[in-house]
């Protein structure tokens, strides 16, 4: 599509927009009427799936007309009940057309003026002009790149910048990947070492609707995870539940549900939940049976075979071996809660039945993010709310969080043969991609941690499991595909740093669909197409319900092409076999994967067909399958969008986590070193000490994390008053998913993305609402809008994560504000990324002030 044609289609689709008004129905009303040289008339609604990172697996509809789409609603297609609820997108997935026809788009291939092979001027990075240049001209400078720096350094300088594993660059021969956790903080290593399992820890939502006490720590569904999250746990709220929300400001989920909140400071849920143990073990509340039969370690008297006489945490928390019993007032000092307030949690989560607590991941993207997660499970088994109905201790991941249970339904995987590929494999505890062939050798050279990813790169080196200390000699940074690795990681200023030092990177390129950071700082950019422009598809979801597939909405718009058949023929030029490719080519597998789902079958356990597929559907379609007999016709789910199973309380897919090993443990013990629930666990302390960084303690205790409250009050008891002694939380906002939709001026002017700050501290620092303000610490500086408020405790900060950097090259200042300018870049023993322990320092900014972010633009280049 031309540049011409795109401007008119985006002006009538306005106009099409500010006519009809907000009504769905008002589409079909004006059909005849002769509006926008008849658009409105001969357009059809079309479904597709949501493709943004909250994982929720929302249905969006698009109204398109001649190729373009005017409009959007969400799911309407079949009556909304509780038993079958609507699949409904939130606000930014009905933003996507938004997205999509951005502004900032990335029309066609470009090359950084100032590169040349080898780096050129890598000093110009983010601030260069840019030279549009053919889609061959583009493919020809990449594989040259590759073929150089392969023979020059070998395997060991490409460094992976996509979300998933490179098909092409382990064919080539190898790569560095990035390991180690981002999203679920220090959460899945715990869970699978103490309690056998991360995913299917949750109840189902019908369980959930039973309980009576509903506990949400560190959650907050409203923003991260739309979707029906909220909608569930409203069933249990309506139902009689209590629902209290622990968390570091009155968060939107709190004030949605009509929530009880307890404050608790950033980093100290630890301290929190040593209280909440203390309380209840003072107070003999600890559901004691449940302990003796289902745990080891709580006492003396249960510790696992060989670890007699060790330390137990009933000792730990009473004080035996550091003298500090870990009291309500002892905890108050540190997490902000008053002792009243602990003492009243505690008495709640410890006799109200049942129970259902949840953990949000956020607090376990800490440096103490492990003892945290280990706290966690233990005070929650300590209440015995486990394996019954509405009884539920688990962490939240996404839409699974109040969905547990193994997929209903379940999508195809295409021509995909992800276990048969030899070039990628998961090996070892690293959890990361080998460079050849995916076998373990001591020898080869492994991933590194993405907290530490720009640091290592800066300084050569990392530390490799126990190898110790490892070069790193990266040159090339590669990202063809989903990602955005350089602005949502932490440390951005080194990061930053790394793209500008000669002799560092000489090479990055980037598929983007919009002109991101991350395209911002390569030296050639690929316009790729969007999931509106491949011929069908679906979002994988952690819905277990529904799935979602998507049809062609559009064609690719300019001279965008998928991510497939940029590999493919980058591939080509570099002779490479795609034979072994791990994934499928979307436009041409889509229908595949739609037509190859299948369905469970509660009573065998066994997955059968979904879709029934006809001859005609094959050659239709170009199906890389043989017809079938399924529950659904192709066509049918093609027209509806997806598939979605009829649900009711009773049914036999309610699933409770656990029940089988609180029934009968013997008989069905748990994939734990000891078959039980480990407060006290060898196992965990064996895992940490392959990763060679930190350790963590075989029960779990509070350990102050870096940069967390204890810091922040001993720079507030110094006096100095540029002093870092306010906590920064970077939360997942309303609008936006990371850094995705970031750029989108509706939702920029809907939902602003301010820091915000209790008022009590803004007029101490002399600071208003609309005010600009300077963040800074040690990492960097950023700028942002102020928004006083009650709502955050004192001593704390608010930042939405996901805004896109905009550094000031005459100030050095961030003014796009991401929060990751002020993230360091730490290494712990998991290699999870510490984004919420962040200290900084907040004065009034004497410079220009800020305007909104729906007022200014997102980058300053030509495009």
């Amino acid at each position: 599509m031309s540049r011409r044609a795109f401007v008119a289609a985006a002006t009538a689709s306005a106009a099409a927009l500010a006519m009809s008004g907000c009504s769905s129905n008002r589409v079909e009303e004006a059909k005849g009427e002769e509006r926008v040289e008849g658009a409105l008339a001969d357009g059809a609604w079309k479904t597709s799936a949501c493709w943004l990172t909250c994982h929720c697996g929302c249905k969006n509809q698009a109204y398109v007309v001649d190729g373009m789409v005017i409009r959007q609603k969400t799911d309407d297609l079949h009556e909304d009940t509780i038993n079958m609820p609507q699949q409904r997108g939130c606000v930014k997935g009905r933003s996507l057309r938004q997205f999509v026809m951005s502004p900032d788009r990335v029309k066609y291939p470009m090359k950084r003026k100032h590169w040349e092979p080898g780096g050129g001027d890598v000093t110009l990075r983010g601030r260069d002009e840019w030279e549009r240049i053919g889609w061959d001209e583009a493919l020809d400078l990449v594989a040259s790149e590759f073929k150089r720096i392969k023979e020059t350094y070998g395997n060991q300088a490409f460094g992976n910048l996509e979300l998933v594993p490179s098909p092409l660059l382990a064919a080539y021969g190898g790569y560095v990947s990035m390991w180690g956790q981002q999203s679920k903080g220090a959460w899945p290593l715990i869970a699978n070492t103490v309690k056998g399992s991360f995913f299917s820890a949750a109840n189902d939502r019908f369980s959930l609707a039973k309980a009576q006490l509903v506990v949400l720590w560190g959650l907050n569904p409203m923003w991260s995870a739309l979707g029906s999250n909220t909608y569930f746990i409203q069933q249990a709220r309506e139902a009689g539940a209590r629902v209290i929300v622990v968390d570091s400001w009155f968060n939107p989920t709190c004030q949605a549900l009509g929530a009880d909140w307890v404050p608790c400071r950033p980093a100290t849920d630890g301290a929190l939940l040593a209280a909440i143990a203390y309380h209840m073990i003072e107070n003999n509340l600890q559901d004691q049976a449940f302990l003796d039969a289902y745990c080891v370690g709580f006492d003396a008297e249960h510790m696992p075979e060989g670890h007699e006489g060790e330390e137990n945490f009933k000792d730990y928390i009473l004080g035996a071996y550091d003298d500090t019993p870990k009291t309500p007032e002892w905890a108050s000092m540190i997490c902000g809660t008053a002792p009243k307030v602990i003492r009243e949690l505690a008495e709640a989560m410890a006799t109200t039945k049942p129970m259902t607590l949840k953990g949000g991941q956020a607090p376990a993207r800490n440096g103490n993010g492990d003892e945290f997660a280990h706290l966690f499970y233990t005070v929650g088994w300590m209440t015995g709310n486990v394996g019954k109905i509405g009884a539920e201790v688990s962490c939240a991941d996404g839409s699974q969080g109040v969905q547990g249970g193994a997929d209903i339904v379940y999508e195809g995987m295409g021509t995909c043969d992800l276990f048969g590929n030899e070039n990628v494999n998961c090996t070892g505890p690293r959890g990361d991609y080998t460079l050849e062939k995916g076998k373990y050798d001591p020898d080869q050279y492994y991933g590194i941690p993405g907290a530490v990813w720009w640091q290592s790169i800066k300084e050569g080196q990392h530390v490799d499991f126990e190898r110790g200390t490892h070069p790193v000699n990266i040159k090339c940074l590669y990202k063809i595909g989903a990602g955005a690795q350089f602005n949502q990681n932490p440390d951005q200023t080194t990061a930053i740093e790394v793209m500008r030092t000669p002799g560092l990177i000489e090479f990055r390129v980037c598929s983007e669909i919009v002109m991101s950071p991350d395209a911002q700082f390569s030296d050639i950019v690929l316009p790729a197409t969007s999931p509106w422009e491949y011929a069908g598809g679906y979002t994988r979801s952690l819905n277990r319900e529904a799935l979602v597939f998507s049809e062609k909405l559009i064609e690719p718009l300019f001279e965008a092409r998928s991510d497939w058949d940029i590999i493919i023929d980058l591939a080509n030029r570099l002779d490479v076999d795609t034979s072994s490719f791990v994934y499928g080519n979307p436009d041409a597998d889509g229908y595949t994967i739609m037509a190859t789902s299948v369905l469970l079958d509660p009573k065998t356990g066994d997955y059968n067909p979904l879709v029934t597929v006809t001859q005609q559907d094959v050659d239709e379609y170009q199906l890389a399958m043989e017809p079938q007999e399924g529950v659904v016709a192709f066509k049918d789910v093609i027209k509806n969008g997806g598939y979605q199973v009829e649900r009711n309380e009773n049914d036999e897919f309610v699933y409770i986590a656990m029940q089988d090993f609180v029934d009968d443990p013997k008989t069905n013990p748990l994939p734990t070193e000891t078959g039980k629930l480990e407060i006290f666990s060898s196992a965990l302390v064996n895992r940490f000490a392959v990763f060679n960084t930190t350790s963590v303690n075989p029960i779990p205790k509070y350990v102050p994390s870096i940069e967390g409250y204890e810091q922040a009050a001993a720079a507030r008891d110094g006096g100095e008053p540029d002093a870092c002694r306010f906590q920064m939380i970077g939360v997942h906002h309303a609008r936006q998913a990371h850094s995705a939709s970031a750029e989108v001026k509706s939702l920029n002017e809907i939902f602003a993305n301010d820091v915000l700050i209790n008022d009590l501290d803004a007029q101490a620092l002399g600071l208003a609402t609309n005010d600009t303000a300077l963040l800074t610490n040690p990492h960097g500086r950023t700028l942002r809008r102020v928004q006083a408020t009650s709502r955050v405790m004192p001593g704390v900060v608010i930042v939405g994560q996901g805004n896109w950097t905009k550094l000031n090259e005459e100030t050095g200042v961030d003014e796009g504000c991401n929060v990751n300018t002020l993230t360091g870049g730490y290494l712990s023993g998991q290699g999870q990324c510490q984004f919420n322990n962040v200290l900084v320092g907040i004065s009034p900014w004497d410079g220009e002030a800020l305007e909104s972010d729906y007022l200014r633009p997102n980058i300053d280049i030509e495009l």
